[in-house]
């Protein structure tokens, strides 16, 4: 019986290996999902850096409103006076420019107290609702000070893995989602257009 020569055994396909070009198509038809997971994920991981560096601007902004707060505070001590009455004094003054000062002291005690409430809530959260503890205390402006100054982090922590785990899950999800989406959209498109001729006549 004659054997099969080298060049036969090279010409042979190998069994269950998919051809170089389906291959291709594959890893181009997966490579949105990837891309989805991995900038998902990246994003995702760097919040644990920046919820540090927003308590750290929090903090900072809580230190200026305390400060200011204690001057209003003193300033009513030496009259003699409750702080409520000491408000109320300008408040009732004849002087719009006296009656202006009252509301500027109102709102800095305001701000001292909502700062101290926001501060101590992100403080004492839990690492898996500081997200959603995040959203109900933002302050747009520390926020964007934040973000403007922000330092990117090596998530090696596990809160920054699980961080990106999530992230990743949400950017498939979010593949997916725009995809049907789009899907929807064209299929109403393609609807239209074919009942186009039919109401023209």
């Amino acid at each position: 019986m004659r054997r099969p020569s080298y060049r036969c055994w090279l010409s042979w396909p190998r069994l269950g290996a998919p051809p170089r070009k389906a291959s291709i198509v594959i890893a181009f038809r997966r490579l949105p999902q990837g891309l989805s997971a991995a900038l998902g994920g990246l994003a995702a991981s760097q919040f644990p850096a920046f919820f540090d560096q927003y308590l750290q601007s929090l903090g900072g902004r809580l230190d200026q409103a305390r400060v200011h707060a204690a001057r209003i505070a003193e300033s009513a001590r030496d009259q003699g006076l409750s702080l409520e009455t000491y408000l109320r004094r300008f408040a009732d003054n004849a002087d719009p420019v006296v009656q202006s000062q009252a509301e500027v002291m109102a709102s800095a005690l305001a701000d001292e107290a909502r700062l101290s409430t926001a501060f101590t809530t992100l403080s004492q959260a839990p690492a898996g609702f500081r997200p959603l503890v995040l959203l109900r205390h933002l302050d747009a402006d520390i926020a964007a000070a934040t973000a403007e100054r922000f330092m990117p982090a090596v998530p090696l922590g596990l809160e920054g893995l699980v961080y990106a785990g999530i992230g990743a899950l949400l950017g498939l999800a979010a593949l997916t989602g725009g995809r049907r989406l789009a899907q929807q959209a064209r299929h109403r498109l393609a609807q239209r257009h074919s009942q186009g001729p039919e109401h023209a006549g």
